[in-house]
């Protein structure tokens, strides 16, 4: 049977291919662990293993597009082109990007502002400034850790990159990011952004300025099965009395609440930011037992003003801690995901592979956003004029074995079959499924279900390989 001919069964009316079938084409990300880049390129073809890399540095969005001409770097952002003859690397582009981006009166004010009330993007750049007169000019290399500003100024500057390269930058974030009164959740709202973008999504800014309603902060479309969400971000911020090292715990429950009684045209997707220090050695992170109790009681007995029960939705509380000192203790962004009266997302939650397989394309959607936010990357430290080098750059990256979740030994395996005829994959699991289970499915079902049968061989191999080699489970 062609493949094109296998119609996809959430009802789109398109074939697989084309609608949940996409995360094949991008499955060293959709999986949980990314298919190694070497084996990529001595099993397949060089042109793929290249456009793999720059999949790892920019997921699913638009990658870079730059050149040298005339001795100028050329930079492709969306529509436009930004020229300089200084930018010696990507950050370099970065920081004139966003000194563009808030724009010639902002940065008039801010030279006439008094030290204190300086913005804290100003604060920023004027760090940068001491830090490169300190720093081995010739290297680029500067001599001390980057604090908080610093950070977060790289980090905007990145995300609005990305919003711009794969869609457009609403003038209203930017006049939002510009008032430091509203920077905190600005930056944040920018942040999701970004990731929706490198997610595969197109994303478009609802009008906060409406009063007549309430409003989400974006609508966010799947460019693989055209489905919409509409997607809520709530912070907590450095004035908060749970910010930081607080030993109180963070305030999910109110955050979720104010997210549920915005008005919603789409599914909902809520995310969380609750700003603790991260520290060395986290496994599961002190607030993460509270997030769990919080969803489970707001479950039970959480009803909004008019008394109905919220809707559904999926949420995700991350910690990126960008608006604390580093310090030695802390590093890395935290990530908790959970099903808001979603029974069975995340997939994990589910027992069995073939349970867990199906809400993963139930929820492909949001599984994919998921995947992302577990793989976000910084941003790139290097102009990308030459392809080659995201490969190689991933491969140094990359894990010794491939096989560290169920998924990814059922990946392997369904990526081959699905396209085996269903006269076949039913003669191979006769002695294994009554015949009359196996003539009501389809081709696709016949391959999901004989593709979780096989695979355990597959986990089960993987598990004693890593038994062998005295690693965590």
């Amino acid at each position: 049977m062609a493949e094109q001919l296998v119609m996809c069964e959430c009802g789109s009316g398109r074939t697989f291919a084309s609608c949940h079938g996409h995360y094949l084409a991008n499955i060293d990300l959709m999986s949980p662990s990314r298919r190694s880049l070497e084996r990529i390129a001595n099993n397949e073809s060089f042109q793929r293993a290249v456009a793999a890399g720059r999949r790892r540095e920019y997921g699913c969005g638009n990658p870079m597009h730059t050149w040298m001409k005339d001795g100028k770097r050329h930079v492709r952002v969306g529509k436009r082109v930004y020229i300089h003859d200084n930018w010696m690397n990507f950050g370099d582009f970065l920081l004139s990007y966003l000194r563009l981006k808030f724009g010639r009166d902002f940065w008039s004010n801010q030279a006439a502002a008094a030290a204190h009330n300086r913005h804290p993007v100003c604060e920023g750049f004027k760090e940068l400034e001491l830090a490169s007169s300190l720093s081995d000019q010739s290297s680029r290399q500067f001599l001390h850790q980057p604090s908080r500003t610093l950070n977060a100024l790289f980090s905007l500057a990145y995300d609005l990159y990305l919003c711009e390269h794969n869609g457009s930058i609403p003038s209203e974030l930017i006049r939002r990011l510009r008032n430091a009164d509203e920077y905190e959740g600005a930056l944040y709202e920018a942040f999701l952004a970004g990731l929706f973008c490198r997610s595969g999504f197109a994303i478009e800014f609802e009008n906060e300025r409406d009063r007549r309603r309430s409003h989400c902060e974006f609508v966010a479309t799947n460019k693989g099965t055209a489905k919409k969400f509409s997607v809520e971000a709530k912070s907590v911020t450095t004035q908060s009395a749970r910010y930081g090292d607080s030993a109180l715990p963070p305030s999910i429950r109110g955050k979720l609440y104010d997210a549920l009684s915005k008005q919603a045209d789409f599914p909902r997707i809520i995310f969380i930011e609750v700003n603790r220090r991260i520290k060395v050695g986290d496994g599961v992170p002190e607030w993460g037992p509270h997030v769990s109790d919080a969803v489970t009681k707001a479950e039970y007995n959480m009803r909004l003003d008019d008394g109905s029960v919220p809707d559904p939705a999926y949420l995700f509380v991350t910690n990126r801690s960008l608006l604390i000192e580093p310090g030695a203790e802390s590093f890395g962004m935290q990530v908790a995901a959970a099903g808001f009266r979603i029974d069975d997302f995340p997939p994990e939650r589910m027992s069995g592979l073939l349970s867990m397989q199906h809400s993963r394309m139930k929820h492909l959607e949001v599984y994919q956003l998921y995947c992302a936010l577990m793989q976000t990357n910084p941003a790139p430290h290097h102009f990308d004029d030459q392809p080659i080098a995201a490969m190689f750059r991933g491969m140094l990256e990359d894990a010794k074995d491939d096989i560290h979740h169920p998924f990814d030994a059922y990946d392997f395996v369904f990526s081959t079959y699905r396209k085996s005829p269903p006269e076949r994959l039913r003669e191979w699991m006769a002695d294994h499924v009554p015949q009359v289970e196996l003539s009501k499915m389809s081709q696709l079902q016949l391959a999901d279900r004989y593709s979780a049968g096989i695979r355990q061989s597959i986990w089960e191999d993987a598990l004693a390989a890593r038994r062998r080699k005295g690693e965590r489970l």
